[in-house]
């Protein structure tokens, strides 16, 4: 029970904290009396802390177990919304805040998941849905902030409560874990560690330059996020019941003739970009099946290949007809990227 309500809380969290992050930077970065190529410059410099630092903090917090990281992001946060409107600061605080909340998390839906891959995937899948509710809220001219400022509150309320007495969930001590075995462990670590990243790199580059041109009014503009979350929640389960190998590359196959032929319509998009999603639990689980004794760091590798991926968009641009035909390209290249590093391995106790 301890362990799914501590889920409960990050899962919500990762929702609330990524709703503020870009909040803050629709309804105060961007409105600020700044250039549009120092807003485009301050946007890159956010994601390149927010996801680029998580390597680091999460080895940092492999070597102090107890450090409170969750509870610290929000707090950061907390304080870069009070001065939302105060430009570059405001903005670099809230970067920082969400990189440690994101470590906090994942380390915690790793260590806990007893050797299933769901956990993982229900945490990061609620990021998606704060980040587009949250932009909305940002570009509301009357969103009042003092919802933001509470919703960090109750979180870091309901951290305090994870166990209590403490800042930050401390894994239950087990001489014998649950081992997952879902990376390719016949080639060396380091060549499959390459092939995960490299998954993960060209599936965030491709997801971001997919050409969606039917994204009008709220639902619409929320049904691509709504999609992800699906994808990201659901694709743990998939994968603990069919192997993570074979749902990782059946469901990116079956999303390129859906993005490719389906661009044009909401229902088939949001349908294969729910398949596309689905792989965001395996990965990570992949990674940290090779690194057991760094869940940190495990989460924030494949974070750091979402920032590689991404940040290919801040610097050149594709037409639309072109992009698609990229996107189902590299689809396919991240599919085969999985075919040799993921197995249909299961768990394993006692195998540390």
């Amino acid at each position: 029970m301890q362990k799914k309500y501590s889920l409960f809380v990050h899962t919500l969290g990762h929702f609330c904290v990524d709703f503020c992050c870009f909040f803050l930077l629709f309804a105060g970065f961007k409105n600020a009396e700044l250039l549009i190529l120092e807003i485009t410059i301050g946007f890159l410099c956010y994601n390149i802390i927010a996801f680029g630092l998580q390597p680091i903090i999460g080895y940092f917090c492999d070597r102090h177990k107890k450090f409170p990281i969750s509870i610290t992001g929000c707090a950061l946060l907390f304080i870069a919304i009070i001065f939302f409107h105060k430009g570059w600061i405001p903005m670099l605080i809230a970067a920082l805040g969400n990189a440690c909340f994101h470590v906090g998390g994942g380390i915690d839906s790793l260590v806990n998941a007893e050797g299933k891959m769901a956990r993982s995937g229900v945490f990061v899948s609620s990021g998606a849905l704060g980040v587009s509710l949250g932009t909305l809220a940002g570009r509301s001219s009357n969103f009042p902030v003092i919802i933001p400022l509470a919703m960090l509150g109750a979180c870091m309320l309901l951290l305090l409560t994870v166990f209590p007495g403490q800042l930050v969930f401390k894994p239950v001590d087990d001489p014998k874990p649950v081992r997952l075995y879902t990376a390719n462990t016949t080639r060396p670590i380091m060549i499959v560690l390459a092939l995960l990243f490299f998954s993960v790199f060209i599936r965030a580059y491709a997801g971001c330059i997919l050409p969606i041109k039917w994204k009008d009014g709220i639902f619409l503009s929320l049904l691509p996020a709504i999609a992800a979350f699906s994808g990201k929640f659901f694709g743990g389960f998939v994968a603990d019941r069919f192997g993570a190998k074979n749902t990782g590359v059946v469901t990116l196959l079956f999303s390129v003739p859906l993005l490719l032929f389906g661009i044009g319509s909401p229902v088939l998009t949001s349908v294969g970009l729910l398949l596309f999603n689905m792989n965001m639990s395996i990965t990570l689980c992949a990674v940290y099946s090779l690194l057991p004794d760094n869940p940190g760091l495990s989460f924030g590798i494949p974070t750091l290949a979402l920032l590689c991926g991404g940040a290919l968009t801040f610097f050149f641009s594709l037409l639309p007809t072109l992009s698609l035909y990229l996107v189902s390209f590299l689809t396919i290249l991240s599919a085969i990227g999985l075919i040799f590093s993921t197995t249909n391995g299961t768990a394993i106790k006692g195998s540390s």
